[in-house]
């Protein structure tokens, strides 16, 4: 009867060890595995998947990235959304490549993403950016980095 005890607590501890040591890494190494690979297929493929908010420059949105792809003979995938909030999560988990939604280059930073592709919104005032996982290089050359696009626009005004 010990020996069944003792076999029972051997079993039940090994399972515990077991369950233990397959918990996944939550850092960003982690994402850019499960992020980087999607992208790449979906480039190989010829398609980047957009997650779009819903509003009044959403139209004018795509139309921006498709000029820009349409020269690189990449098809645009577009998704969209009602809640804004859920775009950066589909961005990092990597079901969607690049994200827009009338965020500025701040808005996009907080999120911990890479600002691409200015543009200016059709008030005319107002400048927006899209999104993409931060250190995404492949998309930062092809869509073209927001960095410092501020500083671009000023000194072109002088």
């Amino acid at each position: 009867m010990r020996r069944v005890g003792l076999l029972l607590v051997l079993i039940l501890l090994n399972g515990c060890i077991s369950r233990s040591a397959g918990t996944p890494e939550t850092g960003s190494l982690y994402r850019e595995r499960i992020s980087r690979p999607q992208t790449e297929r979906h480039l190989e493929r010829r398609e980047l998947v957009l997650a779009l908010h819903e509003n009044l420059e959403s139209s004018w949105e795509i139309s921006r990235l498709q000029a820009v792809l349409e020269k690189q003979q990449i098809r645009l995938k577009v998704l969209l959304f009602s809640d804004r909030d859920v775009l950066s999560a589909l961005v990092r988990s990597g079901r969607a490549d690049l994200m827009a939604g009338t965020f500025s280059a701040d808005e996009i930073r907080s999120l911990h993403l890479l600002p691409v592709l200015p543009y200016t919104g059709s008030d005319g005032n107002n400048q927006f950016c899209f999104a993409v996982r931060h250190d995404d290089h492949i998309l930062e050359n092809l869509l073209g980095s927001a960095e410092g696009s501020g500083k671009n626009e000023e000194k072109n005004k002088k």
